[in-house]
């Protein structure tokens, strides 16, 4: 019978058993860059002032809707 401490040896070293697809995801994750994109951030702001008093739920909707609206518009005008 595994005594709590076995155990609990047992499940850490299949923790750190790392397979060769969570290495590939886990380089890839952490070597992006971040950056914030001003422009979205205004485009939030935006479309939070015009949809004040309204449920969150729409309020997000409303904010995604502007800015993919704004991008599709972008890549249109770069074409």
């Amino acid at each position: 019978m595994e005594s709590t401490l076995q155990k609990t040896y047992k499940q850490k070293a299949l923790k750190e058993r790392k397979s060769p697809r969570i290495e590939r995801l886990k380089k890839r994750y952490f070597s992006d860059r971040l950056y914030v994109d001003s422009r979205r951030a205004l485009l939030v702001t935006e479309s939070y002032r015009e949809t004040g008093g309204e449920p969150v739920v729409i309020r997000r909707a409303r904010a995604l809707e502007k800015i993919l609206g704004d991008f599709l518009s972008f890549k249109a005008f770069c074409l």
